[in-house]
């Protein structure tokens, strides 16, 4: 699986973790938890119980600034998990829901690798919606701008959780 490479706004991210792969994994899965070492995760909640597998959905929000494009707002997300190779890869995707911007399908996906005791973690997504399709020029690179600089900052949210003793 992997994202929509023909949606509106996709971008990538990588960081290296000092740290053992199984810890980056635990932590990055434990998703009930994000809104503890997240900034950008205001509330989280799993919508079933169990491993956290294909299958498995959970409802988060998370603020959006202001911006040219739209006031600021809060989306309510909804995702479901679609693959997961447990300690490599996992991918999920969903609708992000708010008052002033919607985002009809979101595909983020996330993989991990290890050498030397250090956990390479690669993330992607891609966004899709009628609103996106339609920026061009400066409009369409300052959304792409925004989801890059979430997926930098959820690394770096990451690595700092997984890092600190």
């Amino acid at each position: 699986m992997s994202i929509d490479h023909q949606a509106s706004i996709t971008r990538s991210s990588d960081i290296v973790i000092n740290a053992p792969l199984q810890r980056v994994w635990d932590v990055h899965t434990a998703v009930e938890s994000w809104n503890q070492w997240q900034q950008a995760v205001l509330t989280i909640e799993r919508l079933e119980q169990g491993p956290f597998s294909a299958g498995a959905q959970f409802r988060w929000t998370t603020p959006v600034p202001e911006s040219q494009l739209s006031p600021a707002d809060t989306l309510t997300i909804t995702s479901s998990v679609k693959q997961v190779d447990p300690r490599k890869c996992v991918i999920w995707e969903g609708p992000a829901v708010g008052k002033s911007i919607t985002i009809d399908r979101g595909v983020h996906l996330w993989t991990f690798s290890e050498a030397d005791g250090k956990t390479s973690v690669h993330t992607e997504e891609s966004w899709a919606a009628p609103l996106l399709d339609s920026l061009q020029g400066p409009d369409h690179d300052a959304a792409a701008a925004m989801l890059g600089g979430g997926l930098d900052l959820w690394l770096q949210a990451l690595k700092t959780k997984v890092e600190t003793p």
